[in-house]
């Protein structure tokens, strides 16, 4: 993200409900930098981004309903880390990355538990598959992984079904309750300047007519308009 990146009109989720984009002249109420449409865990965790980097970024987070409610509030909240790697598997990378994110942010009310995770095998092919992935992963530095078998596996989850012959635990694994974690992400936007329009649907995003980067985003709440533009 760099200045010359604005504006940005970003559609996150299902939260903004809107419309095709067409070319309008309707008259603006607002001019901002970004308007993130969707306040779910990525609309939240963009807007807080973008201000990290880009401190004095005008932004506004819009929600038909309230942020978190919707397909973030559904998640199970699992977050599997095989650690930082070479950057050749992008969803671990990703995963690396969220639990970074998560450490940096100044509470901890989202129920943040790191007590690690286990991918068991039941069956002689599934243990040859994920032993393999495991090695593989691990030849490309994602090396938070360790193998267990028989006495030591029970040893370490007495629970585990007897089906289970092995498993693979990855100790930075953890969990979060999205729902907080939505809102926890929120507020820290909102302390460093994002505006949040909750119970606000969107109606229509239209390219202003004549501006490559220019949008009106009307809003249902009285037909309210914010452009986004350079």
């Amino acid at each position: 993200f760099a200045p010359s990146a604005l504006p940005l009109l970003a559609l996150v989720g299902v939260g903004g409900t809107a419309a095709g984009a067409w070319c309008q002249t309707r008259p603006a109420e607002d001019e901002v930098d970004v308007v993130i449409v969707g306040g779910g865990i990525v609309g939240a965790s963009l807007a807080l981004s973008l201000l990290r980097r880009e401190p004095g970024c005008s932004i506004v987070l819009v929600d038909r309903a309230t942020c978190g409610s919707e397909a973030s509030g559904l998640s199970a909240g699992t977050i599997s880390c095989l650690g930082a790697g070479d950057g050749s598997n992008p969803v671990a990378d990703l995963c690396y990355r969220t639990l970074t994110f998560l450490k940096s942010l100044r509470t901890s009310s989202f129920d943040f538990q790191q007590g690690g995770a286990l991918l068991v095998a039941t069956t002689p092919g599934q243990q040859a598959h994920i032993k393999k992935q495991m090695e593989d992963s691990i030849a490309h530095g994602y090396t938070e992984q360790q193998w267990m078998e028989h006495a030591d596996l029970r040893k370490f989850e007495p629970a585990l079904s007897g089906a289970v012959s092995a498993a693979v635990f990855t100790p930075l694994s953890c969990h979060v309750d999205p729902p907080a974690l939505t809102h926890t992400i929120v507020e820290e936007a909102t302390r460093k300047g994002c505006m949040v329009m909750e119970n606000t649907p969107v109606v229509s995003m239209e390219r202003v007519a004549g501006e490559d980067r220019a949008y009106n985003v009307v809003l249902g709440s009285g037909g309210r308009v914010l452009r986004c533009r350079n």
